[in-house]
């Protein structure tokens, strides 16, 4: 590609290099791979919460059972 004023940013700096893009796709990649992470633990955790209150529900019933 040709070095237009299109393919330059605020700096000057030549943004369509091959190089360049990949990094970004990498980048771009890893975030979302960390981000699925993130999100499966954050279920996990929901999931461990909810668990957790309704085991102190039941424990709670029981107490006032006795």
């Amino acid at each position: 590609m040709e070095n237009t004023p299109s393919n330059r940013n605020k700096k000057g700096v030549d943004i369509s290099t091959p190089d360049l893009v990949k990094t970004f796709l990498d980048n771009q990649t890893k975030e979302l791979e960390i981000k699925a992470k993130q999100l499966a633990l954050h279920k996990q955790e929901d999931n461990h919460g909810f668990e957790f209150g309704k085991a102190a529900l039941a424990a709670k019933a029981k107490d006032r059972n006795l």
